[in-house]
């Protein structure tokens, strides 16, 4: 389930959502989509038609099930999977980015950290705890290493 309030978890969703596209052989349908026959279409196209169309349904329904309410009010309105994949897909390449830049900041503010001259041992510790806290939530390694 692709959960909005976590915002690590696209990544993850990602990678499972494939895997799962890859077993109901549907992946060409979500990364490539399908277009309608032509008018005079042949027998064979027609019914290569009807099979990408149950196919993108399948997908869409997969997508419906896989998503918390507020992604589904993403692409609710998404008439075939391609489309809805697309439009999640965006939507959390700005949260990334966003995520890499908070991270930062946090990396910098975490290598500058210093004990003031009026703070206590517990005020540091307790930034520094905080500082961590918040690399963590954005998806930071945390390592513990010696500030003494």
């Amino acid at each position: 389930m692709l959960d909005s309030k976590n915002l690590n978890s696209y990544d993850r969703w990602c990678v499972k959502m494939k895997a799962i596209f890859g077993f109901q052989e549907v992946m060409e349908i979500v990364s490539t989509g399908y277009n309608d026959p032509p008018e005079n279409a042949t027998d064979t196209q027609q019914a290569a038609f009807r099979e990408a169309k149950r196919k993108d349904s399948n997908t869409l329904f997969y997508l419906h099930q896989c998503v918390d309410e507020a992604n589904f009010e993403k692409f609710a309105l998404a008439k075939k999977a391609k489309e809805a994949w697309d439009i999640l897909a965006q939507s959390y390449v700005g949260v990334k980015r966003l995520k890499t830049l908070r991270l930062q900041t946090l990396r910098r503010q975490y290598e500058l950290l210093q004990m003031g001259n009026q703070e206590t041992i517990q005020e540091y510790f307790s930034q520094l705890l905080s500082l961590t806290n918040l690399m963590k939530s954005c998806g930071e390694k945390y390592e513990r290493k010696n500030h003494c």
